[in-house]
Order: structure tokens, then sequence, then C-alpha cells
């Protein structure tokens, strides 16, 4: 099959960018799935002032071994390093490290980056448990912010964490774990003591794959999947996103209002529930910190970059079921209207 060209990714995410705008975001942060392809089109954008779409992207390499995995993070991403490279606009800062994957996957886009069935082009990673550790030990000595999926297997990653914390002091390198879905609280609490944040899809884990999967818990087990509530009360910096699937954030809201299930109309975990004003915080100013912007994103308040929606009819005061019915008349970025026609 033929594959993407640069131009035809360019122009899909010209359209991406407006219909996320459409749906009232403003800011986007992909914590893995950014191929170098990808970043220099969006470097292109943003050095033309072509993007409209603030963008927090992590970058996603490829290598073959151990060896080539410290000469690229040595030599070829200081840009990514620290608090990384660019402004408001696009961010490129921290390196995306996979545990587990699958190998022959791996292996064949090694052979040819270009064949991915993802738009996005995606670079896909194999680690063996020691491997990753000694992946994120390099990433960590090169002042590589770590990014990882975690989703079911928190209880393996935090003792890998808890080792290279004693080597160097994870504290405000703000180290991202992604995607999470099972945990435990004594594991949660770990990710408190490293500083680190979590970033989680509870429309994915709760809404639509609830019934596979979690139905069957007790309510204080199935309030720590998508564990946004107990994240934000032990302090762990928690942001929750659309994985694109759907695109809409009010569909996220919703699912963390909620948590119940599409098909069963099940609630998984009713402690785990929270109020439309905290979900809209984690949506907005909990998500600001994985750029580093949480000084000046993601609340209305003077100093502030002047980014936000028009709503409709207030959020607050909408039925939880209707969030996503929510009419979106304007969207605007840095003072500057990006959808609507006022």
């Amino acid at each position: 099959m033929p594959r993407f060209t640069r131009d035809q990714r360019k122009q899909a995410i010209r359209r991406a960018i407006q219909a996320y705008h459409a749906m009232g975001t403003t800011s986007v942060f992909e914590g893995h799935s950014c191929a170098p392809e990808l970043i220099s089109i969006y470097r292109e954008m943003w050095e033309r002032d072509e993007l409209s779409m603030r963008m927090g992207l992590v970058v996603s390499p490829v290598w073959r071994d151990l060896d080539e995995a410290r000469r690229i993070m040595r030599d070829w991403l200081p840009h990514a390093s620290g608090n990384g490279f660019g402004d408001a606009m696009l961010r490129i800062a921290g390196v995306f490290i996979a545990y587990g994957g699958d190998v022959a996957a791996a292996a064949m886009q090694q052979h040819n980056h270009a064949d991915d069935l993802g738009f996005w082009n995606n670079v896909r990673q194999a680690n063996a448990p020691s491997d990753f550790e000694e992946l994120c030990l390099i990433a960590a000595r090169n002042n590589l912010r770590v990014h990882t999926i975690a989703i079911h297997q928190l209880d393996e990653l935090v003792p890998v964490f808890d080792r290279i914390d004693r080597q160097f002091p994870l504290a405000g390198r703000r180290w991202t774990l992604e995607h999470m879905s099972v945990t435990r609280l004594a594991d949660l609490a770990r990710l408190r003591d490293f500083g680190m944040g979590v970033t989680l899809i509870p429309d994915f884990h709760l809404w639509k794959v609830g019934h596979q999967r979690f139905l069957d818990l007790d309510d204080e087990a199935a309030s720590l999947v998508a564990p946004v509530r107990a994240l934000r009360e032990l302090g762990v910096p928690v942001g929750a996103g659309t994985d694109a699937s759907p695109y809409d954030s009010m569909a996220t809201v919703r699912a963390m209002v909620l948590r119940r299930e599409r098909i069963s109309g099940k609630t998984i975990g009713e402690g785990g529930r929270l109020s439309v004003p905290e979900a809209l915080q984690v949506m907005t100013a909990g998500g600001a910190w994985f750029t580093g912007d949480e000084h000046q994103k993601g609340r209305l308040r003077p100093g502030y970059l002047a980014d936000c929606v028009v709503l409709g009819q207030g959020p607050t005061r909408t039925d939880p079921e209707r969030l996503e019915s929510l009419e979106r008349l304007a969207t605007i970025v840095g003072g500057r209207l990006v959808h609507g026609d006022w």
C-alpha cells in the first residue's frame, strides 16, 4: 500500500487541529508516538507561525540496542533534555521509553519506519524489564525526562523507579506515567515520593472497556481504576486526555464524573467519581503541569495565556450525561479566535 507523504501528514495535522479547536481544545500533549518525521512537521509549522494549537511533544526514538540508545540520548537528544526546546506554542521535551512491547512488531517497524498503520508514524519499541531499567538510567544520566505507558503494570514499574531514584533522585524531573488503569494505593503514593505525574484516559478505561475487566471489582479496587480522585488526594500531578477516541474533551469529563460503563450502565468505583468542577480542573490546570506551563496556562487568571472556550451553557449547570452536547461557540488561543465566527 502507498505510504503517507510528508505533505499528506501536514494537511492531516491542519485538519486535526481544526477538528480539535471545534471541540474547544487549545492545547494538546502527546507523551508518545512522536517520531522524528512528525516532530519536524510541527516544528516547520511553528517556525512559519502556522500553529494555532499549543503542542507538547515527547520524542519517541528508535534504537536497536543499548549502545545505540546511549549514543542517541547523549549526542542527539540534548534539545529534549531538562525543560526541553521551544516555547508556549511548541515544546519538545523528554523521551518515551516503552516497558515491554511486541518484539516482532518493533523489529518490522525498525526495518522500515514508514511502514506504520497509524497516521502519526508511531515508532515502536520493545524493551524487556532489565533493558527498560538501563534505558531509564541512561535517560536520567542525560537529564531526559522519561515517559512510559503503564496501563496495569504500575506494580512492576514502581520497584524499577525506586532503584533509579537511589542513583538519580527523580524529584523535580517530572517523569510521567501514561494510560494508567488498574492500580494500588501504596504504589500511587510512591509516585508522589518520586515527584512523578500521571496522565489518564478515563473515557477509554471506564466507559469503553470497563465491562471486560473491571465490573467484578469491589468499590475500593474499582475506584483505583483510572484513579484520578486518589491521585488528586495524594497530591500527585494528574491530567486526563481523550486519546483521540473520541477527541471531545467533554467525553473525558463525563467519564470522570459518572465512571459509567457503556454497555452495562454500571458505575466503576463510586468512590472515584469527581464533580464537574474537579474534572474540568484536571482537564485544564492539571494538564498544564505536563508541559511545565502550570504558572501560565490552564486557568482564567490575569497574566495567564489567553486561551479559552466559550460554551453554549455552563457545564456545572448541565446534566453530566449531556456534557458532550454542549455547543462550542468559540475557541480562543492567545487571544486569537481559532474557531467560531464572532
